[in-house]
């Protein structure tokens, strides 16, 4: 019952495009996963009684959310999906990556980096007090309103301010490309997991961190499926082979995720949850998560492969 709702055939007439429904675990732990997720869980936990399942996973319009209420199966109506990136794709990622070692040469990117949003107002201000502090005139400090006591560095700002931010083609500009680039290190995105994704940023010689803080399954993709699993059966027991199954209630999107095996990839690096990851190892009492030893066998195949058998099945 946790994913029924009603049905009419108004919300089928034709023409009409299924509602895109963005997965809010992921967009929430895109935006500050160690910090937001934990509160978000207990929040829904609580409220459990009555709950559906379309309740805790769907951000809708006002007018999707009545469409949605007269749905029989949401499966066949909702386009589930999973925004890791802002709204951005891979080759975007791919093209701001590129840019950012245009400029810097390395890709030392701090997880709070964001791509440099031009002003052209600002820039010109800068710009005007720039060349005049060049010509050894105070004027440049007075348009901004600066101290120039430390007069290299403020001319410093003044050039990144007048110039460095119109390399960033329009698109990525805005791009919160320090938090992308953390999730990929750690694993909790599926980038680096799959051999294609992978083989994309390798070309660029992009430095994915150090290897023992790498989670060997995409951790959020994990967590998603672990809610619903929660949801669903009441408890974290995940068979090693537990695979989402294509069917209700369970979510179109998360389909043929080889969950067990997920499990046995975050058991595997129970030492760094506790020193690098405290914030999702508390996430992940929110289910009763039991650290059970991790089964070393299993882990010799790498995820993907894992989740390409499960197709096969």
């Amino acid at each position: 019952q946790m994913m029924k709702t009603a049905s009419s055939p108004q919300s089928m007439k034709k023409g009409k495009q299924p509602a895109t429904v963005i997965n809010p675990i992921a967009s929430v732990a895109t935006d500050a996963l160690k910090l937001d997720l934990p509160d978000i869980i207990d929040r829904d936990l609580e409220n459990m009684d009555g709950i559906e399942l379309k309740d805790v996973w769907h951000l809708l319009t006002p007018d999707e959310q009545e469409d949605s209420q007269r749905d029989d199966n949401p499966r066949e109506n909702i386009d589930w999906q999973f925004d890791d990136y802002d709204g951005y794709t891979l080759d975007d990622i791919l093209e701001a990556l590129k840019h950012y070692h245009g400029i810097h040469n390395n890709f030392d990117i701090e997880p709070l980096y964001v791509v440099p949003t031009f002003d052209a107002e600002s820039a010109a201000a800068a710009a005007a007090a720039l060349a005049a502090m060049e010509e050894d005139n105070d004027e440049g400090a007075a348009l901004l309103g600066l101290d120039v006591d430390d007069e290299d560095a403020l001319m410093g700002d003044l050039r990144n301010q007048s110039g460095s931010v119109e390399e960033w083609p329009a698109l990525l500009q805005g791009m919160r490309l320090g938090n992308i680039v953390s999730r990929m290190r750690s694993g909790d995105v599926e980038v680096r997991h799959v051999p294609e994704r992978k083989a994309m940023f390798d070309e660029i010689g992009f430095d994915w961190g150090d290897d023992e803080l790498f989670i060997g399954a995409p951790f959020e993709k994990f967590l998603c499926g672990l809610w619903v699993y929660y949801q669903i059966r009441g408890d974290a027991c995940v068979d090693l082979e537990f695979r989402i199954p294509d069917e209700e209630p369970w979510p179109e999107a998360l389909a043929h995720f080889p969950l067990g095996h997920a499990m046995n990839f975050v058991r595997h690096k129970k030492d760094v949850f506790w020193s690098d990851y405290r914030a999702k190892w508390r996430s992940l009492y929110r289910f009763d998560f039991l650290w059970l030893p991790a089964v070393e066998d299993a882990i010799q195949k790498p995820y993907y492969e894992h989740y390409l058998e499960g197709l096969e099945q």
